[in-house]
């Protein structure tokens, strides 16, 4: 076995079925080099407390995986505990705030179903998320952007957002789902 398959063993171990062990493994080995290099080589400030290093090495291992990382791929990765990840996770949120926008947003809408047009104080897209945390991030991200979001109490489909009519993550939330029943209808 070679060291990266020991790795993506320990992590997989460690994630059990909830999450891909190869992808965060190849994230991690990919965002801990590119932060080497950035730390070695950058001309500002560096981290001086555990904390802000970890949060610029877990800043890189994001952008490779293209979406925030969870609190548990970060125990599993750091072997921490899930109070301790969960500070390192609002540490990198707190330190990157305009680089992980994004991020957040793309970790957001990961499950999310759109559920129509609704309207409450506003006209807009019913979004259901995966989690209150995932709903929550979104509509931080969101509202300030200058993008209107109100959570929908729905017992049947929790964790509902009313967005914007002109969000373009709405949209396109729509437009996906458009497309997957036109290729159901036409199997």
């Amino acid at each position: 076995m070679s060291d990266k398959d020991d790795l993506e063993a320990a992590i997989g171990r460690r994630l059990g079925q909830r999450g891909n062990a190869s992808q965060l493994a190849d994230a991690y080995l990919s965002g801990v080099e590119a932060y080497a290099i950035e730390r070695t080589t950058a001309n500002g400030p560096v981290p001086t407390s555990l904390p802000v290093e970890r949060a610029a090495m877990l800043f890189e291992v994001c952008q490779k995986l293209g979406r925030v990382i969870e609190d548990y791929e970060i125990e599993a990765l750091l072997r921490l505990p899930p109070a301790l990840a969960k500070a390192v996770r609002r540490t990198l949120l707190a330190t990157y705030p305009d680089s992980t926008n994004s991020l957040i947003v793309a970790w957001a809408i990961q499950g999310a179903k759109y559920r129509g047009k609704f309207e409450l104080d506003f006209v807009g897209h019913k979004i259901q998320f995966a989690d209150s945390d995932r709903r929550d991030g979104y509509k931080e991200v969101k509202q300030r952007e200058g993008i209107k979001v109100q959570d929908i109490v729905d017992e049947q489909h929790p964790w509902s957002a009313l967005v914007d009519e002109n969000c373009i993550t709405a949209k396109a939330l729509a437009e996906e789902q458009q497309r997957k029943k036109k290729r159901t209808k036409s199997k």
